[in-house]
């Protein structure tokens, strides 16, 4: 396991690590019709209980599509308005088991427009 950081701010596509504790931030990214991916990294031989929030720059209520991959394979797809009133019972955060050596992949698509979105993932390292 990993006990520091290679990247200390944290800011970017990839996960970070403090002991037991593991974190992502994407930074704000323009997300648009197309999938655009938020964060991307690979885990080591450790497994991961972790929660992914995600927030909007504007409030438009414009439909998005949040896909979260590990090893190619779509593991959660779910559709949010970005004023987040979504059924609660859909999970938000969305909850993740991410195992070791793992492709992780966190994205979202916009029904409409163009929107600045930010994704942070958090969680405890097993």
């Amino acid at each position: 396991m990993m006990l520091g950081s290679t990247n200390p701010v944290g800011v970017g596509g990839g996960i970070n690590y403090i002991g037991k504790h593991a974190y992502g931030n994407s930074g704000q990214i323009s997300v648009d019709t197309n999938q655009t991916t938020l964060l991307e990294f690979d885990t080591g031989n450790h497994y991961i209980v972790s929660n992914v929030q995600l927030s909007a720059a504007t409030a438009a209520g414009d439909n998005c599509t949040l896909v979260v991959e590990i090893n190619g394979e779509i593991i959660s797809s779910q559709e949010f308005n970005n004023t987040f009133t979504a059924d609660p019972s859909l999970g938000y955060p969305v909850q993740i088991l991410i195992p070791p050596f793992s492709k992780v992949k966190i994205a979202l698509t916009m029904a409409s427009g163009t929107i600045p979105w930010h994704a942070t993932l958090i969680g405890e390292v097993y």
